[in-house]
């Protein structure tokens, strides 16, 4: 599972140049959500990607590719890999514990 997650995080840092990974990691969510809302955040989503190039939003895919291999945990029961991202490569520990 650890080459999938650093092929996550290669892939995220590859998306975040040019922007802040607050909003890479905010419009990645929001894009998964678009995606699987069955075309009802079809407006939403075109506002998202509109602000990137076509090869990042390939890489948001590819990126949504590696969440689900990382959460598949090799077929071990789902694994919650976006709290772990989140708090260190977003937060950076600053804002102590977080329970979900």
């Amino acid at each position: 599972m650890n080459d999938y997650i650093l092929k996550f995080e290669k892939e995220f840092e590859k998306l975040c140049y040019g922007k802040s990974e607050d909003e890479v990691f905010n419009d990645f969510l929001d894009i998964i959500i678009c995606c699987l809302s069955g075309q009802q955040y079809e407006d939403e989503y075109l506002a998202i990607i509109s602000k990137y190039t076509k090869d990042k939003i390939t890489g948001f895919c590819d990126l949504f590719a590696e969440l689900i291999l990382i959460m598949d945990n090799d077929g071990n029961g789902l694994f919650d890999y976006l709290g772990d991202f989140f708090t260190k490569h977003i937060t950076k520990g600053r804002n102590g514990q977080f329970f979900t």
